[in-house]
């Protein structure tokens, strides 16, 4: 049985993704910025725990990534269980760019007794 589902950790470019279950499982999400989870990717550990936790790097700021969750037992054969939220997915919104613009080049070509002029490249 897999239950309580929440995403956490939200960034502009992660998040993570944790769950648990009855037995211990693999840990996977499937994820997309489509709402059917078409072109979706899957990440995740096969690694049997009962707490689990995936982290979703490289996303894009200020978008909405829908998820569903997986985990397989070993117990049964390998059973695969999904927590899809009622076929509606669950979704989070990445934050916006976090990150300032890098700047480079900086000189101060012209400097007089009251101003100075100082020059930069983003």
């Amino acid at each position: 049985i897999l239950s309580s589902v929440v995403s956490g950790s939200i960034s502009d470019v992660s998040g993570t993704i944790s769950w648990n279950t009855d037995i211990s499982s693999t840990s996977y999400v499937v994820y997309s910025i489509n709402s059917d989870l078409s072109s979706s990717i899957r990440v995740g550990s096969d690694e049997l725990t009962t707490s689990h936790s995936v982290v979703l790097n490289n996303l894009v700021p200020l978008s909405v990534y829908y998820y569903k969750v997986e985990s397989a037992d070993a117990i049964t054969g390998g059973n695969l269980g999904e927590e899809t939220n009622d076929e509606n997915y669950y979704n989070f919104t990445t934050l916006s760019d976090m990150s300032g613009p890098t700047i480079s080049n900086i000189s101060v070509p012209i400097i007089s007794s009251s101003s100075a002029a100082i020059v930069w490249r983003t």
